[in-house]
């Protein structure tokens, strides 16, 4: 840990959808300018190892593909820890949900986030194996580095946001999935 603050990208890289988080992750790397105190991080699975990913940090975001099998591919959510819904891979069937690995942190008193937002992105396929993200996710991923970067920058005081903006739009996406999705900002969920 070098920084307060951590962005994971959760999932799996060689599974079309399921890696939607690492490459998110990935792009807000490239797009945040002003790095100090960030620390990008990649994880595989939820549970125990996301908890142990987080300690120390003050703040952590975390995006992972969702499986709602409600929403429309790409749709994205941004979630809080206690808001009930859980993503992908933030629980782990080999140990615990999300919820209970941070109160069992909490309780062990391990230096856990205070804040913690969660970005889940409805996935098309996390089965099939690629590299490739399906197309609504694919284009999903500008606006949610858009979106985080908003989020980060007032921590970050960041020249990022115009970047991630400009990818957004070069984008040329207008898929009502997503504007309905985002119209919701500032409320905490979708």
């Amino acid at each position: 840990m070098t920084g307060k603050i951590a962005v994971i990208g959760l999932g799996n890289p060689v599974l079309t959808d399921d890696s939607v988080g690492i490459k998110v992750a990935r792009a807000l790397a490239e797009t945040i300018r002003n790095r100090d105190g960030v620390d990008f991080l990649e994880v595989a699975a939820g549970g125990l190892r996301l908890m142990d990913a987080m300690i120390g940090y003050q703040r952590v975001v975390i995006i992972d593909a969702m499986e709602t099998g409600m929403l429309p591919a790409g749709t994205i959510r941004r979630l809080l820890p206690g808001d009930g819904v859980s993503t992908k891979n933030t629980a782990s069937s080999c140990d615990a949900s999300f919820a209970a690995t941070i109160e069992l942190g909490r309780r062990l008193g391990l230096r856990l986030p205070e804040e913690i937002s969660i970005w889940g992105i409805e996935a098309a396929d996390v089965d099939s194996f690629g590299v490739e993200l399906t197309e609504d996710v694919a284009r999903a991923v500008p606006w949610v580095v858009d979106e985080i970067t908003r989020e980060l920058a007032g921590t970050l005081a960041s020249e990022a946001t115009d970047t991630a903006r400009a990818g957004r739009e070069s984008a040329g996406d207008t898929s009502p999935a997503l504007m309905v999705a985002l119209a919701a900002e500032g409320t905490g969920r979708c």
